[in-house]
């Protein structure tokens, strides 16, 4: 019985599509007391946050009816930033926290995010479909 479930997870990952195949969403977040931060999603819930377009740590996404929000991680793998992003609206919260030297320096702001690009996988050989 287990032989069979492995196999059946083993058959899942090489039958899933490819990461380039995936649905791509990219809000800027613009906030009151901080800088703008990039989001960049691919499904099915890969995340990268940062202060410019496709560079920055590797984050966390929690999906709900009412919000995204995206915990972003420092290269340890330990939660450092989380941005809330309601739906529909799409304002948004942004908490941080840096630890310099011992000390804790917390940030918060608040402001609002828009799509800035969004490619969506097209069944057309291959191409992604920009929209």
């Amino acid at each position: 019985m287990f032989r069979r479930a492995a196999a059946a997870v083993a058959l899942g990952l090489v039958l899933a599509p490819a990461a380039a195949d995936a649905a791509v969403t990219e809000y800027r977040c613009s906030f009151d007391t901080l800088p703008d931060l990039y989001i960049r999603m691919s499904e099915p819930d890969r995340v990268r946050v940062g202060l410019a377009p496709g560079i920055g740590n590797r984050g966390t996404l929690v999906r709900t009816d009412a919000a995204l929000v995206v915990i972003e991680n420092d290269r340890a793998g330990t939660p450092i930033t989380f941005t809330t992003i309601l739906r529909p609206s799409l304002r948004a919260v942004h908490s941080r926290h840096v630890v310099d030297m011992g000390s804790v320096i917390p940030a918060q702001g608040k402001g609002a995010c828009e799509v800035v690009s969004r490619i969506r996988p097209s069944a057309d050989a291959g191409q992604p479909a920009t929209q």
